[in-house]
């Protein structure tokens, strides 16, 4: 659960390009800014994996939650445990066999034999029925109930941290591809450059020195694309590990779920206040402490119970050795320690509950303040998005000045390449602007614990039978 509110979706820092950037920074920065997954995009008529599907695949097999779902289920049986005190209980036993005895009955009163020994039968029956007790049992049933509901948002609080994980893993898995092509594309300008120049150089329209800065600029990026493979491999064995499969081949780029957002933070923290899965858990933890306390009371109480019996027992060789003993009780029993071990109980149950509630007031300010993160890292990437679509559009701009001036005699052929990585750069820092703004939403989302209800996931929280 801890990981619900933490995760965030790492992405590299892209640098703010100009045109003094030379090509081995600019290379550095592409190794830094893109885990790139060499896919082929799949053709429009295979379907294409979107994310709610992804987020109910992880939630359907991921084994993260199975902990969780045990320990619903076994709060689930210490209801049923406390429950079954309201019954009454059942006590039967029996036995048979010879047995030998030296006293007055068996030595005088023997039928057949005097010498003490005797065929024996004996058979019990009783049944018990608590009348009172004190109220510790629907105490301590209240108790199970709020123990269970706990669980129950426990197990909720684990699928939202793996459905925010999934989602993150979803979008990461989309930047790469798109930086990959992108990249490709990059990687096909540069080849034409390189030819180019080459011809340049044959005719004495560019000098040796460029065509070696096109060749190592096109070795190094090469070089780079061979080291995104194993990234790569990182990638995919993540998203496996989250949804129980690669990814797929084809998979739909998800729309901005911003006007689904409390449309403040006050509103976000008002909201997960009374909603988030972790309060509602430590506000059931609180009332199976109190009951819990309340149960330990009853200690100090007499107990009632009702009780029938019939006992039965035959030493057949023997005059008299029949016996039976048939009872309809009703029981009070009262005891207490001397050493004052009710009230230590009392006073201990009393203690959790106030732990209980302490660390409800410790999870509501460590998640208000998982709430103003998440907003001002949406209102940080909302602005750099929009930086660096001004910033894409400034370069193409450039770009496209420099093919004129380039016909024109005015610029070289290395700055006209210069100008294309600044593009590129351009492009990169722009999609992953993209991706980081629709990562922040989920994580605004997954913040108030609002990602399985706003994605219409349909997930069940109890998967108690």
């Amino acid at each position: 659960m801890k990981a619900l509110f933490l995760c965030r979706i790492k992405f590299f820092p892209v640098p703010w390009g100009n045109t003094s950037v030379s090509q081995s920074r600019f290379l550095r920065f592409l190794v830094g800014s893109c885990c790139l997954l060499p896919v082929l995009f799949a053709t429009s008529s295979v379907h294409a994996e979107t994310l709610p599907e992804a987020l109910r695949g992880a939630l359907a097999q991921n084994p993260t939650l199975e902990q969780a779902i045990a320990a619903q289920k076994m709060a689930h049986d210490e209801l049923r445990i406390e429950r079954s005190n309201y019954f009454p209980t059942l006590s039967a036993s029996t036995a048979a066999g010879r047995v030998y005895g030296n006293n007055s009955t068996s030595r005088g009163l023997s039928v057949t034999r005097g010498d003490g020994y005797s065929n024996m039968w004996e058979g019990s029956l009783s049944i018990n029925q608590m009348i009172f007790d004190g109220l510790k049992t629907p105490r301590l049933v209240g108790a199970a109930k709020a123990r269970e509901a706990a669980s129950e948002q426990a197990l909720k609080d684990a699928q939202e941290s793996l459905a925010l994980q999934t989602a993150l893993a979803y979008l990461n898995v989309l930047r790469t591809r798109e930086s990959l092509s992108v990249l490709n594309e990059y990687s096909g300008t540069l080849s034409g450059y390189e030819s180019k120049i080459q011809k340049m150089v044959t005719e004495g329209a560019a000098d040796q020195a460029e065509l070696e800065q096109a060749r190592s600029l096109g070795l190094e990026l090469r070089s780079l694309l061979a080291g995104f493979q194993g990234q790569a491999r990182s990638a995919d064995a993540e998203f496996s590990r989250l949804t129980g499969h690669m990814p797929e081949a084809a998979m739909s780029k998800p729309d901005s779920i911003g006007p689904d957002l409390p449309i403040s933070v006050d509103e976000a923290i008002s909201f997960a206040t009374k909603a988030h899965p972790q309060i509602k858990m430590a506000e059931r933890e609180i009332d199976a402490a109190n009951l819990t306390a309340s149960a330990q009371t009853s200690a100090l109480f007499p107990t009632v119970t009702g009780e029938l019996s019939a006992y039965n027992k035959d030493l057949d060789d023997v005059i008299g050795g029949e016996v039976e003993d048939n009872r309809a009780l009703v029981r009070l029993n009262w005891s207490l320690s001397a050493g004052g071990a009710e009230f230590a109980k009392v006073d201990k149950a009393k203690e959790d509950g106030a732990r209980s509630k302490a660390h409800k007031d410790e999870l509501l300010r460590r998640i208000e303040a998982t709430i103003r993160t998440a907003y001002a890292d949406l209102e940080t990437t909302d602005q750099q998005k929009e930086i660096s679509l001004q910033r894409l559009k400034s370069n193409e701009d450039l770009l496209g000045a420099y093919h004129a001036q380039f016909e024109g005699g005015k610029v070289r052929i290395l700055q006209l390449l210069q100008a294309e990585n600044q593009v590129l750069n351009a492009r990169l820092e722009a999609l992953n602007a993209e991706y980081r703004a629709l990562a922040s939403e989920y994580s605004v989302l997954g913040s108030v614990g609002q990602m399985q209800n706003k994605l219409a996931l349909n997930t069940q929280s109890s998967h108690v039978k």
